[in-house]
């Protein structure tokens, strides 16, 4: 049975043996709803976190990102997707490089990954409002995390043995995502600037 100091203990032993928690992810017996619904559940957490820090925080000049930040419903909706579409990604990506993951244990690993950021996410936001220049190193801390724990899951879910040949193929993906949004985007007339 979970419980907050179970949940603790698991967030920590993820960052110390991410492949044996992954493991223990997939030995979570959940019908795959259940499984969406724990990710959807970890998305309205991040969004009610980053959507109260923002209106808490000092006003800062507008970015392009204003209208998604400044929006609970489209944050949350531009959250989920990307964690839909990251879900199908390591799925079918893994696939492709001969991996043998089921797809029910896609969504577990990533709803418990982005878990494991949102924690992250809370001391950042803490360290933001009491120390902003420790909230930026937390931030870059976070992505480190990111990539060592999206590494360590997706070569357990798949049966991959090589670290380096996962990274290598996460950064891959990640770049013709990007050069497929930056044409997507230029197509429509979308401009950053």
């Amino acid at each position: 049975m979970l419980n907050l100091v179970n949940l603790y203990s698991h967030v920590i032993e993820t960052l110390r043996d991410p492949r044996g928690q992954a493991r223990w992810i997939m030995s979570v017996d959940l019908p795959r709803a259940m499984r969406w619904e724990a990710m959807a559940i970890v998305v309205l957490m991040s969004t009610i976190l980053s959507y109260g820090a923002g209106q808490l925080a000092p006003p800062q000049p507008p970015t392009v990102w204003d209208p998604i930040l400044n929006s609970p419903y489209l944050l949350a909706t531009v959250q989920m997707s990307g964690l839909v579409i990251t879900v199908f990604a390591v799925y079918w990506v893994g696939r492709l490089g001969g991996g043998s993951a089921r797809f029910a244990d896609c969504i577990l690993i990533i709803a418990w990954i982005q878990f494991v950021l949102f924690c992250l996410q809370v001391i950042q936001t803490i360290a933001a409002f009491a120390a902003p220049s420790l909230a930026g190193m937390i931030g870059i801390v976070a992505i480190v995390v990111l990539f060592w724990l999206m590494t360590n899951f997706i070569a357990e879910v798949h049966g991959f043995k090589s670290l380096t040949k996962v990274f290598a193929m996460i950064i891959a993906t990640l770049m013709g995502f990007a050069f497929g949004l930056s044409v997507i985007l230029s197509m429509i007339g979308f401009s950053a600037s």
